[in-house]
């Protein structure tokens, strides 16, 4: 369910940006202050530690990744694969042999 419509598991939300909308009227006109005092007063009885902030990971972005050096080469390798596919197919030549 999301804004109240049911969607089977295989449905796409048909317009992606109303997501965006959404998040962007949420963002204009909440009042995150008054917002965050009222869920602090309401969990105030089962937070043990208040000192602490636990954050769940999963809410964060899934593209931000670190590139190591292996990373990048490795991409390029796969780079390098479909371009040299490509180019095999197109001219009809014979792909050496190699264990990639």
């Amino acid at each position: 369910m999301f804004c109240g419509v049911y969607f089977r598991a295989d449905d796409k939300i048909p317009n992606c940006k109303m997501i965006n909308g959404i998040r962007g009227n949420i963002t204009n006109t909440l009042n995150f202050d008054d917002f965050q005092s009222i869920l602090a007063e309401y969990w105030q009885l089962h937070i043990e530690s208040v000192e602490e902030l636990l954050i769940d990971a999963t809410r964060y972005e899934s593209d931000i990744r670190y590139s190591t050096g292996a990373k990048l080469l490795w991409e390029r390798c796969e780079w390098f694969k479909v371009i040299s596919d490509y180019i095999y197919d197109e001219y009809r030549i014979h792909r050496p042999g190699n264990k990639y």
